[in-house]
């Protein structure tokens, strides 16, 4: 039977460890503009599926396919690529209309529940965006383009 210490780790233990730390550390060197951003956006797709599971009853293909879709996006914002940086405004966008208009609707007919669940979904898609497109998130996310060369003969 084998003893393992907490001093004695295997190299891909310290690798992990290591790189877990380096990825850390790699978000916590963002601006707080993208980092509240990031978390918002996070937040927000994560509320949305559970909503959406929960209160309105999604199941099935659709809501995989959703998910799906919010996974690739938070992971490729959280990568620092400017294309998904946009594609999550549309989307936050589309979403967000979507369930203003909802929330709306409910709070009208009377489903206060539902109203909340749907504001609370929109705010945390406008909230994510604002920080996403400010001045400051948007010059780091086009820091991180490769430079163009165009107009340079080969």
């Amino acid at each position: 039977m084998v003893n393992r210490n907490d001093n004695n780790f295997s190299r891909g233990d310290v690798e992990r460890k290591n790189g877990m730390n380096d990825y850390l550390a790699r978000i916590r060197a963002f601006p707080a503009t993208v980092r509240k951003g990031i978390l918002a956006l996070i937040a927000a797709w994560l509320w949305f599926l559970f909503s959406l599971y929960i209160y309105f009853n999604f199941t099935g293909e659709l809501l995989w396919r959703l998910a799906l879709t919010g996974v690739l996006i938070c992971y490729f914002v959280m990568a620092v690529k400017n294309w998904a940086r946009i594609l999550s405004v549309l989307f936050s966008s589309m979403i967000g209309l979507y369930f203003i208009f909802a929330a709306v609707n409910f709070f009208l007919g009377g489903q206060t529940g539902l109203g909340i669940v749907a504001a609370t979904i929109f705010t945390l898609f406008l909230i994510s965006s604002i920080y996403l497109l400010l001045p400051e998130s948007a010059q780091f996310f086009r820091a991180s383009l490769p430079e163009q060369s165009l107009g340079k003969k080969m």
